[in-house]
């Protein structure tokens, strides 16, 4: 793994943690599935702008580190009341797993095209 790489990986993972905390503290009204959307595009789109290429397999172990981590507290959450199950846990979470993974990819492979266009124009100057 090269420095870009790991340079966006710190970010993607730095701004999932920053967004998801000033998320929380702003209360915008839109659904938590929108919320999970934005965050995993936007997160992704950063990392694999710095990482420039080659960015695709470690922005998703970002996203299943971060989904494995929020489905985990989820289940401390509901363990003291006997209702912890990882299966619900997961189909009551399937549409923002779904579209997080979506977006996770739409942000590596956009960020990757802003970074080739940059590196063009950069070149052409």
């Amino acid at each position: 793994m090269n420095k870009k790489i790991a340079l966006g990986i710190v970010i993607a993972i730095l701004f999932w943690i920053i967004d998801g905390k000033t998320i929380a503290l702003l209360k915008p009204p839109i659904s938590p599935v929108a919320q999970s959307f934005v965050v995993s595009l936007v997160g992704s789109g950063l990392g694999s702008y710095l990482a420039k290429r080659n960015f695709l397999t470690p922005a998703f172990a970002v996203w299943a580190l971060c989904w494995a981590l929020a489905i985990y507290m989820l289940y401390l959450i509901a363990a003291p009341t006997g209702q912890a199950s990882v299966a619900g846990i997961i189909r009551y979470n399937v549409s923002a797993l779904a579209l997080s993974a979506f977006a996770t990819l739409i942000g590596v492979l956009g960020g990757q095209v802003l970074a080739q266009r940059n590196q063009g124009v950069a070149a052409a100057t």
